[in-house]
């Protein structure tokens, strides 16, 4: 028959008071339903869980097994077991029965913010072995005093703890008093372990706890310093200096350290603060960029009496100093065009060295002197003294007129040996070498033979007509075969763009006769002969030009 059961708390308490238990003990007697009967049973399961004080985090969880049937329903069983012991079940989470009542404000397990004076609540659970129906006995048991000898992390009034004690995870050593807690804890991160050794005495007033470097601590004075200082005065040592710090003035500290010449710099260099002596009178004192130093003065300039104004000419003597002052003439620049006129000197306009000369207008060069000395008109590399090149249609590269009596537009001549005042030609369709209008005065006047250098033609004729000579503006000779007419015509090779000049006379041996030309087109030239008929072996030369 199913039985609900009422606990009678009989004894409640820790093991040892001030000290940290494994376990407690808990003790009583089970009833049943009316009170008045214990219960009896070989195998009750009994199983305790540790609550945080708002019932709602689960602390620790234990279940055991008890006989009250030889009690007559008594029992008495230790809470309390190790971490991963068989006797923890169900939903504990494996934390010492110590932690769980420690209210350090750090978390415990789902425990998130404990305070100091947080309880503890056991729910107790029966399942008695006659009925197998798990009872929760109401209400759950509030622990108050079971903490207060729970807390052996806490050490209160004198106790002592053998040996060395070791708080893990960065713990907190706290010294509570009514006022708070007073703490020490190690750093978060050590790249080592090290012990610091107290002195073996408390020291005297005023000292200070100081370290010989490893870890064994003693009591210092402390260095006997000024506490009373005139205007300027510094507390300090001079660089080197040991023992205690004394008042000195500035002055002092950067004499010892620098030096006490009078006129001398101190300036910071790339090791340190450097003095720089004092220099002779009337040196200036300038800066590589890196350090200060001193440098001698320019000379001095003695005034000249020069007045004042802008002069294109000056005479300086060796202080430097202006002595006289004019106007530039011809004569002062010897190699240059002066406006006004050069003074009777020769003007140079160009090079000393071995460029070529150039004039330009709108940013184009239009005539160079080469370095030869050849001039070039529409070229930049000139071929002859005079060289003179156009590419654009009816420009002229040369157009000379003259209206002038007696005068020829073009002058040339020539008295070299096998040479040409006026040589040219031409390669273009229907181009001439040479071309010469004239309305009254001779358009080509020329003193001296005419020579042309294109092919030179010569024919034998047998009859007076049907003869070829070859040539655009050719030079030739024709000789008879046989008598012939009066009136010779002789075909072109290559034909004229027009009707050529020509120019015939008699040569070789044998009879002369006065001869002209009877007409000319762009492919026949027609000799007339004044009187008789050329005989075989007479020869006259001609030469044709356009």
């Amino acid at each position: 028959m199913n039985k609900l059961f009422l606990f009678i708390l009989l004894g409640f308490y820790s093991g040892v008071a001030l000290a940290l238990p494994p376990s407690f003990n808990f003790s009583g007697t089970l009833m049943d339903v009316t009170g008045t009967s214990p219960l009896l049973d070989t195998s009750i399961v009994m199983r305790f869980d540790i609550l945080d004080s708002s019932k709602t985090c689960v602390l620790y969880e234990e279940t055991q097994t008890i006989n009250t049937a030889m009690t007559n329903g008594a029992f008495s069983v230790m809470v309390g077991s190790a971490q991963g012991a068989t006797q923890r079940t169900g939903t504990d989470p494996g934390l010492s029965l110590a932690a769980i009542f420690q209210n350090s404000l750090s978390p415990i397990g789902c425990y998130s913010a404990p305070v100091i004076t947080d309880g503890r609540y056991m729910r107790v659970n029966i399942t008695p072995s006659s009925s197998g129906t798990q009872e929760t006995l109401s209400p759950d048991f509030y622990i108050a005093s079971v903490p207060m000898a729970m807390t052996a992390q806490t050490l209160e009034g004198n106790s002592t703890i053998q040996g060395g004690v070791t708080l893990a995870n960065s713990g907190q050593l706290n010294f509570s008093t009514s006022g708070g807690n007073a703490g020490i804890r190690a750093p978060t991160s050590l790249t080592s372990a090290y012990t610091l050794t107290l002195p073996t005495s408390a020291g005297s007033s005023g000292q200070l706890l100081t370290t010989d470097g490893a870890g064994n601590l003693s009591w210092s004075s402390m260095p006997n310093i000024p506490t009373s200082l005139g205007s300027g005065m510094l507390v300090g040592n001079a660089s080197g200096a040991t023992g205690a710090p004394v008042a000195v003035s500035l002055q002092q500290l950067m004499d010892t350290d620098l030096g006490s010449a009078v006129g001398a710099i101190a300036y910071r260099g790339t090791s340190g603060w450097t003095v720089l002596p004092p220099a002779a009178a009337g040196y200036l004192l300038t800066s590589t960029g890196a350090v200060p130093q001193w440098q001698m003065p320019a000379p001095a300039v003695t005034p000249t009496g020069v007045a004042a104004g802008t002069y294109t000419k000056v005479t300086v003597n060796s202080s430097g100093a202006v002595t006289t002052g004019a106007a530039l003439t011809a004569a002062d620049i010897p190699f240059a065009i002066v406006n006004g006129g050069n003074n009777g000197a020769v003007p140079h306009i160009g090079t000393s060295d071995s460029n070529d000369v150039q004039l330009m207008t709108n940013g184009t060069a239009r005539m160079v002197i080469s370095a030869t000395g050849n001039i070039g008109i529409g070229t930049s590399t000139p071929t002859a003294m005079l060289d003179a090149r156009t590419v654009t249609p009816s420009l002229n590269a040369i157009f000379a007129s003259s209206n002038a009596t007696s005068a020829a537009a073009i002058y040339a001549s020539s008295t070299g040996s096998s040479s040409a005042a006026v040589y040219g030609t031409s390669s273009g369709s229907g181009a001439g070498g040479y071309f010469a209008s004239t309305t009254s005065t001779p358009a080509l006047a020329v003193s001296g033979h005419i020579v042309t250098l294109n092919n030179s033609g010569t024919t034998s004729l047998s009859s007076c007509t049907g003869g070829s000579i070859s040539g655009n503006d050719t030079r030739g000779s024709v000789s008879y075969t046989a008598s012939g007419s009066s009136m010779c015509t002789i075909s072109f090779a290559v034909a004229y763009a027009a009707a050529p000049i020509c120019v015939v006379s008699w040569g070789g041996s044998g009879s002369t006769y006065p001869i002209y030309v009877s007409g000319t087109t762009s492919t026949t030239l027609t000799v007339g002969i004044m009187t008789g008929t050329p005989v075989s072996g007479n020869v006259f030369n001609y030469i044709c030009m356009q």
